[in-house]
């Protein structure tokens, strides 16, 4: 049982949350994008590596602004990247040469439109802002977890708090 027990540990220690070589020796923050969601929901989108770099955060725009950035660096990777706009998912699925098509989406249920692909999703919302927008849509491309379906598991956890965040920092009806 003792040796069983340590190459346990040992596997866990050696392997990577995305099964990759090695160990997450950064911290995670504590927010996603300046979003509040929970860590264990978003831990999966982090993989093994020494250095965590936010180039950008949704909070690093002034609260008026629509459109926000959020890229995520692991040892100079981008891992993570996310963005708001006032544009339809198709537009930006165009505009940002994601790369899905809405007629292989994967619908997510909640308050808020959602779908997921493998490393990418997209919400919308209703967001009335005089001239400028009627809805807000953010949409969110992830190089981990590698595998497909864990992928898909993951953002379609992740999808709809991550819009309720984002949409709350976007004044809408103002």
């Amino acid at each position: 049982m003792g040796v069983a027990l340590s190459v346990s540990i040992l596997a866990i220690s050696v392997v990577g949350g995305d099964g990759s070589p090695g160990s997450r020796d950064y911290a995670l923050p504590e927010q996603l994008c300046g979003v509040a969601i929970q860590q264990d929901v978003f831990a999966p989108l982090f993989p093994a590596g020494s250095e965590l770099e936010i180039e950008r955060s949704f909070t690093d725009f002034e609260t008026n602004f629509v459109g926000r950035r959020c890229v995520v660096d692991v040892d100079g990777e981008q891992v993570i990247w996310a963005k708001t706009s006032g544009f339809e998912p198709a537009d930006v699925i165009g505009a940002e040469g994601l790369p899905v098509s809405l007629d292989d989406a994967t619908a997510v249920p909640g308050d808020y439109r959602a779908m997921v692909w493998p490393g990418v999703a997209i919400a919308q919302a209703p967001c009335e802002i005089p001239e400028i927008t009627d809805s807000l849509t953010v949409a969110l491309r992830v190089e981990y977890p590698r595998d497909d379906e864990e992928s898909e598991r993951v953002l379609a956890e992740l999808i709809q708090p991550f819009m309720a965040g984002a949409l709350a920092m976007v004044p809408c009806g103002e």
